[in-house]
């Protein structure tokens, strides 16, 4: 089950998304499929992620540990959030988790909603709101739209 929120900067119009959760189509054949184009292809922006999370899965047979989704990020530097697809796979007690970075500090962005916690999501995406417009710095966003899947 997922969700998504659109918000728009009154100032210039600027469009952010966020999603958090899963769909049906986030299933561990979808995510990895070899016989048709992978979700994960779509889901992880880095091609050195997506090469070594699909080593792990095809080669190394890792297993998909549960709670993978979409969830927000943060840096730790700039307070900017992100939202990024969360995985970890395991492999006789080897873990591997994507990393990622943020784009202005250049430093590692810290995962938010890690307990799926409702309270604490409510507190992130007010974060996530009040840290502004990416593109020019205003705090008039507005909420556009919000959906609900499973």
């Amino acid at each position: 089950m997922g969700e998504s929120q659109t918000f728009r900067c009154m100032t210039c119009k600027y469009e952010l998304k966020y999603v958090l959760g899963v769909g049906k189509l986030y299933t561990p054949e979808q995510l990895f499929s070899q016989e048709k184009k992978p979700l994960i292809d779509q889901l992880v922006h880095s091609n050195k992620t997506k090469k070594t999370l699909k080593e792990w899965i095809h080669v190394r047979h890792a297993k998909i540990s549960d709670g993978y989704a979409d969830v927000l990020y943060v840096c730790p530097i700039c307070d900017r959030t992100f939202n990024r697809f969360h995985i970890q796979l395991e492999n006789h007690g080897e873990f591997f988790e994507p990393e990622y970075e943020c784009d202005t500090c250049k430093v590692m962005i810290v995962q938010l909603n890690d307990e799926g916690n409702e309270v604490r999501k409510d507190v992130e995406v007010d974060k996530f709101i009040n840290n502004g417009c990416p593109k020019c710095g205003e705090k008039l966003l507005v909420e556009m739209m919000f959906e609900r899947w499973e």
